[in-house]
């Protein structure tokens, strides 16, 4: 059955800015240095899809990621449970929120299984949390967070744009959430001005 996208809030972005305290993260033939070209929601958003390029030995890969949002907050995951605050600015109660994405492996395969290597004990791969912290129609600001193949816990935080950039607001509600997850706001990278994938029409 096919799915049709709801709401002002779907369609195409790209990223404009992504930043990591491993900044490795964010360089290219990085797993999540990811190049987003659509964003699209469904089930009365409870259902996300995020299209995007990976750019590894200079060839664009093309993924599509589908998520489902937590009916309920892991304030754990959050950068200083900062969650309710930007809430409140929002108002976009159904889109703000956390996400696991589904099948994450096949798109990041260097996350963590658990558990631990022991004889004979069947492994599975970690959960991919996607955290919006900001979503409207021309702009959504979000954190990537999960576990890496060392079992080191990563997290990154980007913001996406209909456009080429984002406004002198939505920077520094940006900067706020990259120094609230305790990221050097010098690691913040222009990644659309590197982008070398197709580009979409916006």
């Amino acid at each position: 059955m096919s799915l049709t996208a709801i709401g002002n809030f779907s369609g195409n972005f790209n990223t404009i800015y992504l930043a990591a305290k491993d900044m490795i993260l964010t360089e290219e033939n990085s797993q999540v240095r990811i190049l987003m070209r659509e964003v699209n929601f469904f089930k009365n958003y409870t259902l996300i899809s995020m299209t995007f390029y990976v750019r590894k030995n200079g060839k664009c890969q093309l993924h599509t990621v589908w998520a489902d949002r937590l009916p309920y907050n892991f304030y754990p995951l959050t950068c200083n449970n900062a969650y309710a605050e930007c809430k409140k600015k929002v108002g976009s109660e159904k889109i703000i929120g956390i996400w696991t994405v589904r099948g994450a492996f096949h798109h990041f395969p260097k996350i963590y299984y658990e558990p631990q290597v022991y004889g004979g004990l069947t492994r599975y791969p970690s959960v991919f949390y996607i955290q919006i912290h900001f979503a409207s129609n021309t702009t959504i600001i979000f954190e990537l967070i999960y576990v890496n193949d060392l079992g080191y816990r990563q997290r990154l935080t980007g913001a996406l744009a209909t456009g080429k950039n984002i406004t002198e607001e939505m920077w520094k509600e940006y900067l706020k959430r990259t120094q609230d997850c305790e990221i050097p706001i010098e690691n913040i990278k222009n990644i659309y001005e590197a982008d070398a994938c197709p580009k979409w029409n916006n």
